[in-house]
């Protein structure tokens, strides 16, 4: 079983309420119609949508996340494996935290804070690389030891993670 949906709009909200009382109408023509009636609808009538669509998606998110935590990883496997072969998207576990940032990074992080507004990315990524390239070794070093530092932290982290988690045995 795949992860609880956790996708609601106001305008589904509406949909799905409208559609109910207009089964007799063709698919086509219910859409369309319900299309028609929500762009007539003042943003007062909509709110009474959107304020049931955020309570559902706050619900939803507490149940994905809930499974997310307690689904075997095994399993996610087996469900991104099967999502990667009809071309979806993985499902990706957004709980668990980020591996830190690399000393490059660190350092486009430390020049995009000091360089004016940026016009073009690609620019200055390729800009970036070519700087980090031609940094002396001894400029490298302060990026080189946070990120050190900073992986170790987390894979003592993620260590502990896993060795708390019943789905991976301890050795």
């Amino acid at each position: 079983m795949g992860p609880p949906k956790t996708r609601f709009s106001a305008y589904m909200e509406f949909n799905s309420q409208w559609s109910k009382d207009h089964m007799d109408l063709p698919i086509g023509e219910r859409g369309r119609r319900a299309a028609a009636v929500w762009y007539a609808l003042s943003d007062a009538e909509k709110q009474a949508y959107t304020d049931t669509a955020n309570a559902k998606k706050a619900v939803a998110l507490i149940a994905y996340d809930k499974w997310m935590k307690e689904s075997d990883p095994a399993l996610l496997r087996q469900l991104n494996k099967q999502r990667a072969a009809r071309g979806k998207a993985r499902i990706v576990n957004h709980t668990l935290p980020k591996r830190p940032a690399s000393a490059f990074i660190r350092f486009t992080n430390a020049l995009r804070e000091t360089a004016a507004p940026i016009p073009n990315m690609l620019e200055f990524s390729k800009e970036c690389g070519v700087k980090w390239r031609a940094l002396p070794d001894a400029e490298k070093e302060p990026y080189l030891k946070a990120s050190q530092l900073a992986f170790a932290e987390w894979k003592k982290e993620e260590t502990a993670r896993k060795a708390a988690s019943p789905h991976h045995p301890s050795p």
